[in-house]
């Protein structure tokens, strides 16, 4: 018997989705691994799945999704001592189309589509990614600056483009950037996309802060992004209704790119593969987001 599962994967650009997906599909073919979730057989070609988890294997930057050259990817998977067979049907799509989504309230209409029919995804958030907020002690004294005749504009001294003409007379003014918004609002608007085109409730979101190896604090996933990400996280926890979430650490590559010799010398390269949830003990099982979020 076989059911299709389809889920989203959110992320801003480089915050690890394609990475993500090939350490995937490494870790499912390789079998070197307990998992949660089995491969059973893909329903799409696997040449962009066998070259990106080549150069994941390898600790090779793997190739980032471009716009006009994303993909689906769908494979058939199962749990052990299982024989349902499940379809999971993931978007690979560039970092730059959800910027679009935040940045000119535009979405592709296959995505739309899936996130319609999704049970639930991944949101990814890499650490090092993350675009802080503006204080409100930092805001004030630049828009008391500004003349209060160009207050209806959206030039606003926050970012680097130049705005007024100097032919003009006047002195040039930055341009707010919208793809220079904070992290934690930009990932807030995204979901508010996925609410409103899914009507499932509650929506399983699986929220993974990927590059877990580049944290150093000693805190669960959860607490990290309450802690940096509190606009993120208190979206999440005041809708319950809308949203149930669970939080992992993922470390999908196993540690800087700069650092590919040490990386290269791990036996096995699922090995490599760190994946921390609140509760639980750490594993190499990447499967176990896809798996939670499956319910």
């Amino acid at each position: 018997m076989e059911t299709q599962h389809k889920q989203f994967l959110i992320g801003l650009p480089g915050n690890g989705k394609t990475t993500f997906l090939a350490a995937l599909w490494y870790v499912l073919f390789a079998k070197e691994v307990d998992t949660a979730l089995k491969f059973v057989r893909l329903s799409t070609e696997n040449a962009h799945l066998n070259r990106i988890a080549k150069l994941w294997a390898d600790v090779q930057p793997v190739e980032r999704t471009f716009l006009g050259v994303e993909k689906y990817v769908s494979m058939f998977l199962k749990v052990p001592r299982s024989s349902h067979e499940i379809e999971i049907v993931f978007p690979d799509l560039s970092g730059e189309s959800f910027v679009a989504q935040w940045k000119d309230r535009q979405m592709k209409s296959e995505h739309a589509e899936l996130i319609r029919e999704a049970l639930g995804g991944l949101l990814l958030i890499h650490p090092e990614k993350v675009i802080d907020d503006y204080w409100i002690t930092e805001i004030a004294p630049l828009a008391d600056a500004i003349r209060p005749e160009e207050r209806v504009t959206n030039e606003l001294p926050i970012s680097g483009a130049s705005g007024a003409s100097e032919a003009s007379g006047n002195s040039a003014k930055p341009v707010w950037d919208p793809q220079e918004a904070p992290t934690q609002m930009q990932l807030v608007d995204l979901l508010q996309f996925v609410a409103a085109l899914n009507n499932r409730r509650p929506i399983r979101l699986a929220v993974v802060v990927s590059a877990w190896d580049r944290i150093n604090e000693n805190h669960p996933p959860e607490s990290w992004v309450e802690l940096y990400l509190p606009l993120l996280w208190q979206y999440l926890r005041s809708n319950p209704e809308t949203f149930v979430c669970a939080f992992y650490g993922v470390s999908a590559q196993g540690g800087a790119l700069e650092d590919a010799d040490r990386l290269r010398k791990t036996v096995y390269p699922s090995h490599r593969i760190r994946v921390v949830k609140s509760g639980e003990s750490e594993s190499h099982d990447i499967t176990a987001p896809v798996r939670w979020v499956m319910g």
